[in-house]
């Protein structure tokens, strides 16, 4: 069987659009970061010193062989043109479902049997970039979706 259009073998274009949203991420927002969480680490530590800001934006999260497995977005516009609290800071360091973060994470280690946890951020809405998070984050879910026709593995919906 052949990818459409390829000629290729289907897992040759594995997470190609994807891939290619990223790198255009990568330039069009120029305050980003990665970071790694391992087991026993505190997920506030981490994030405080991979220096993520108190700003709005879009993370990824993928495992060691870069399967992504969660895709998430920081700051809600109110309809008066301000944001809620939640800046990418507070988003990777507070509550997931009524859990926290750092138990979240740490049952995604080991729900996933990796050894860490790999981290992409942008900030997507600033003074040079005013962007939507949510708009972001409706990118890389469409693009995930249409290399692997569903929702990363923690994306319960979108």
């Amino acid at each position: 069987m052949t990818g459409f259009c390829t000629g290729r073998p289907p897992v040759e274009i594995h997470m190609r659009h994807m891939q290619r949203i990223i790198q255009e991420f990568q330039v069009k927002f120029p305050v980003r970061g990665k970071f790694e969480f391992r087991q026993g680490q505190r997920i506030r530590d981490i994030v405080h010193n991979a220096e993520v800001p108190e700003k709005y934006g879009v993370y990824i999260i993928s495992d060691p062989q870069g399967r992504v497995l969660y895709i998430g977005r920081s700051g809600t516009m109110l309809n008066n043109g301000r944001f809620q609290r939640q800046t990418l800071r507070g988003r990777l360091t507070n509550r997931q479902g009524g859990r926290s973060r750092q138990e979240f994470f740490g049952d995604m280690l080991r729900e996933r049997d990796v050894q860490s946890l790999h981290f992409e951020w942008f900030v997507t809405f600033s003074e040079a970039n005013r962007v939507l998070p949510s708009l972001t984050e409706s990118q890389l879910l469409q693009a995930y979706f249409d290399d692997q026709r569903r929702l990363p593995p923690y994306n319960e919906k979108a």
